[in-house]
């Protein structure tokens, strides 16, 4: 596990305690408990969890980087693997 995995773990336990308890009103948390799944609450609270998993990854250094793709087109047939040497 490299140190760009770690960070992004440490960041999505922190989001998650962070979406759990800090950007949680209470209302929200006695309405699901009183509706269960038929609350709107808990709609904003998945919400929630999903903006902070958004910015959690899309806040990495080099996340929006592509790998290079390189592509190729030829009528005639390639050999695969290509032959070395």
């Amino acid at each position: 596990m490299t140190s760009n995995d770690l960070s992004l773990l440490m960041g999505l336990v922190l989001a998650h305690l962070a979406g759990d308890f800090l950007l949680q009103p209470r209302l929200w948390v006695d309405e699901r408990v009183r509706r269960l799944h038929r609350s709107r609450h808990l709609l904003y609270h998945v919400l929630v969890h999903a903006g902070l998993t958004a910015w959690c990854y899309w806040s990495r250094p080099g996340c929006c980087r592509a790998p290079p793709v390189r592509w190729e087109c030829s009528l005639v047939p390639q050999r695969w693997p290509p032959a070395t040497g």
